[in-house]
């Protein structure tokens, strides 16, 4: 077998192509084609380079969506366990007091002491029991001997899925710290959060099943035991898309990436909790209310998520696919493939 300086060149492009496009495992294509082409199998090259794009297809297309979904739909799965937790907690409230939980705690003046997720953890048992002993709760949430409790946040208050809205482009808030939770109440009047009476069971005239308990948030930069939820206000602007936040994630594939959004996971005073894309205006305001009067058949029901806020191509990546894919199929046109394999005879039938 006759090697040429053109025969070394070739192969070197060949393995650089396969590497910048494939990584590691390039070098194992590119060794499978360098094999193929030095026994003079033109036909199997040929075949095995249409295998190896359709491969690429699928794994682009069909392989990596559902990896990648199944990942998220894991983290989602783990969100409305905690949330759901927190609503059994606020149940348990509910049943032993006959009204819902103040939004925070006050001194003998009405200032802010603690938020409502330590006045639930008694209702969480556990070691989130035990961090409720510990607390002065006559002091602020924030006074020394409270602080150093700050980062014992319990694992139900926190949505790893719901950090992911800090990766894409589109998002303008910066993702809540490691010890903000991600789990806020509706306060306000008319929600069942009041922050001047609480709200009894005997109060909530509307449906439960459409009046808001809880939103998920990942753009509040507060502590857990801050007093801090999300006014009513600002519900609507959350609930219509306007102030985004929820479970937004980036799905990067071989060539493409897309950046999607899902609406936050909200808690109803039935205990169902639900993800979907973005209400319109009325209906955010009817779900903030627990005695407003809409007839829950006047919701809108319907899913919207997800949605993609952008997609991108990966130029370089695909650049790259073609340049490999051109160097693999010199071979293949005769006049070129005798420059750059010269020597013995090629195998009967083995021309292209």
């Amino acid at each position: 077998m006759t090697f040429r300086l053109a025969t070394l060149l070739y192969l070197f492009a060949l393995v650089a192509a396969a590497l910048a496009v494939m990584g590691v495992f390039g070098l194992v294509v590119a060794g499978v084609f360098t094999a193929v082409w030095l026994r003079r199998n033109w036909a199997l090259g040929g075949g095995l380079l249409v295998m190896m794009v359709l491969a690429v297809a699928f794994v682009e297309w069909y392989l990596l969506p559902t990896i990648g979904s199944a990942r998220k739909s894991s983290r989602r799965g783990a969100c409305f366990y905690n949330c759901s937790q927190i609503t059994l907690a606020i149940d348990t409230y509910v049943a032993k007091h006959q009204q819902y939980p103040p939004p925070y705690s006050t001194d003998d003046s009405g200032r802010p002491l603690h938020s409502w997720r330590v006045l639930l953890l008694p209702y969480l048992g556990g070691d989130a029991a035990t961090l409720y002993a510990k607390l002065h709760l006559d002091e602020p949430w924030n006074s020394p001997h409270n602080l150093q409790f700050a980062e014992e946040m319990p694992h139900v208050y926190r949505c790893r899925g719901c950090q992911e809205c800090s990766q894409l482009a589109y998002s303008e808030l910066a993702a809540s710290g490691p010890n903000c939770s991600n789990y806020y109440a509706v306060t306000g009047p008319g929600t069942l959060w009041q922050t001047d009476t609480p709200v009894t069971l005997d109060a909530v005239t509307d449906d439960p099943a459409t009046t808001i308990l809880l939103i998920e948030a990942s753009d509040i930069q507060s502590n857990w035991m801050e007093p801090v939820d999300v006014p009513v206000e600002q519900l609507t602007a959350r609930l219509t898309g306007t102030q985004r936040s929820g479970h937004l994630s980036t799905m990067t594939k071989l060539f493409t990436i897309t950046e999607s959004a899902y609406g936050p996971i909200i808690a109803f005073a039935d205990g169902s909790k639900e993800m979907r894309g973005f209400y319109n205006l009325n209906d955010a305001r009817a779900l903030a209310t627990y005695a407003g009067g809409e007839p829950a058949s006047e919701l809108d029901r319907v899913s919207y998520f997800p949605f993609v806020v952008a997609s991108h191509t990966n130029w370089t990546r695909l650049y790259g696919l073609g340049i490999f894919v051109l160097v693999a199929i010199v071979p293949l046109v005769p006049s070129l493939r005798r420059q750059l394999f010269p020597g013995s005879a090629e195998p009967p039938g083995s021309d292209v």
